[in-house]
């Protein structure tokens, strides 16, 4: 199984970022954009893990995440993953100024308690990929958008659940399907 962690965004954030999607997918520009319901903010990968590990797993999560309570975050700024040149994922990020320190802090805690799984060699970059470019068609025009929108506000919303989720690749895209919800305390 394709899994990985993650923070589902209110739909009002999902909002927003597809009408701020618009002028980019509007340019010509060849990109793989993410669906509104599978807009996400990534916090960790797992890739793929074996079905006999999936206990032990949500087990690791469980403990990891107790008594994490929740927190506020706020969508702000659009960047890029990959070279100017050759640009591969379209992402916003979360503001440093509010929520990001906290994503960061439960990532680095998963991260410590899921090495056996998967270790990580760069540092959190908590983030909502909104495409992954196949192409770079258009790159100027593609990068000045992004750069553009480097200050972009998304808006705040209240995290209140932090979610395993399972990644089934098919041909219209990927396929989420939720395997743990862990409720933060209040």
């Amino acid at each position: 199984m394709r899994l990985f962690i993650a923070v589902d965004l209110d739909d009002n954030i999902k909002e927003k970022i597809i009408e701020e999607t618009i002028p980019i997918r509007s340019k010509g520009t060849d990109i793989a954009f993410t669906t509104s319901e599978n807009l996400h903010v990534t916090m960790k990968f797992l890739g793929e893990v074996a079905e006999q590990q999936l206990k032990g797993l949500k087990e690791d999560i469980s403990n990891t995440l107790a008594g994490v309570k929740q927190f506020k975050i706020n969508i702000k700024g659009m960047g890029y993953f990959g070279r100017p040149e050759f640009m591969k994922v379209i992402w916003l990020g979360v503001d440093k100024d509010n929520g990001r320190d906290e994503l960061v802090n439960i990532i680095k805690s998963l991260n410590n308690a899921l090495k056996h799984i998967r270790t990580e060699d760069h540092d959190p970059h908590p983030h909502i990929t909104i495409g992954r470019v196949k192409t770079c068609k258009n790159k100027e025009i593609l990068l000045h958008e992004v750069k553009s929108k480097s200050n972009l506000e998304i808006g705040e919303m209240l995290v209140k659940q932090i979610v395993l989720k399972k990644s089934e690749l098919s041909e219209k895209g990927p396929i989420y399907t939720d395997l743990m919800t862990i409720n933060l305390e209040k």
